[in-house]
């Protein structure tokens, strides 16, 4: 249990060390990576297929339903939908600063309400490997930092594209913790998770 408590432990002080330096990102600088995110998923084509392939693999011994083998599997028309989905969030505005309402007091001092990034958020999902590109770049996209805990059913495929999420990141000179990985399979992962109260600001599941 302890060691649980220390790999949890230093995923979200990972995490939380980036946050403070993404929020800090333009929107050309967060565009920048997003739009070759969404070229290098297409040029790492081949290599997601392979992961993906072990995942049905998997799940074939498992005996999962044609539903569920449906819902893992990336073929290149899937990745190259994926690759377009992390365009348009690129296309999106901005929302960090947006000013949401204000007023002027009667002594001419103006109050503003702007949106600012939550933080750290984690995310807990099953199945979908597509969600793991949708949820992080959205996340980045808005100047959070997400940490990612997706099922074991989809684990070679989401280790995959998390990895080449890192690689960009690392060639635009940011933090690959931007976007971390819970590579621990184990359901007894998410209880100290949640737990980290002081490092983790929002829990999403998904």
């Amino acid at each position: 249990m302890e060691d649980m408590y220390n790999y949890t432990k230093t995923i979200a002080l990972r995490a939380k060390e980036a946050k403070r330096s993404v929020r800090r990102l333009s929107t050309t600088a967060k565009n920048l990576v997003l739009s070759e995110l969404a070229e290098e998923l297409i040029i790492d084509t081949d290599e997601i297929l392979d992961a993906n392939k072990k995942d049905i693999e998997d799940g074939k011994k498992k005996n999962l339903s044609p539903a569920l083998l449906d819902r893992l599997l990336l073929d290149k028309k899937r990745i190259r939908a994926l690759s377009n989905s992390v365009l348009e969030i690129v296309s999106l505005p901005d929302p960090i600063g947006e000013a949401v309402r204000g007023m002027t007091l009667p002594n001419g001092i103006e109050l503003i309400t702007k949106r600012v990034p939550l933080g750290v958020i984690l995310v807990i999902y099953e199945s979908r490997p597509n969600v793991t590109i949708d949820v992080g770049a959205l996340s980045f996209k808005s100047g959070n930092v997400c940490i990612l805990r997706g099922g074991s059913e989809a684990f070679h495929t989401n280790k995959i594209l998390i990895n080449i999420f890192a690689k960009v990141l690392l060639k635009n000179n940011i933090s690959e913790n931007a976007v971390v990985f819970v590579d621990n399979t184990d359901r007894s992962v998410i209880v100290p998770l949640l737990k980290m109260k002081n490092e983790i600001d929002i829990v999403v599941p998904r």
